[in-house]
């Protein structure tokens, strides 16, 4: 059996910047899954194994980051959430 890659959940609505993140974590030996936004995102987390990491844009075309994480944290409790923000530090929640 093969070794199971840790997997990260990157949601950001900046194309750009979802392009440098995901192969950046995939080389630290990561199994990424990406969304442009928050229903994608929704989508990919229903019914899946918990994600270790969810690095999540403040301000989604679609809705707030927060209020993404909050329901990703209900269903996943065991994801480490990571809120950014335009111009900001990453933050940890």
């Amino acid at each position: 059996m093969g070794r199971v890659l840790p997997r990260i959940l990157v949601v950001d609505d900046d194309a750009v910047l979802r392009g440098v993140l995901v192969p950046v974590i995939e080389r630290l030996g990561c199994a990424v899954t990406s969304a442009a936004s928050a229903d994608p995102a929704r989508g990919v987390c229903v019914g899946r194994p918990f994600f270790a990491l969810a690095v999540v844009d403040l301000n989604l075309g679609d809705g707030d980051g927060i209020e993404f994480i909050e329901e990703l944290h209900r269903v996943h409790q065991g994801t480490a959430l990571t809120l950014r923000g335009p111009g900001a530090a990453v933050r940890d929640l």
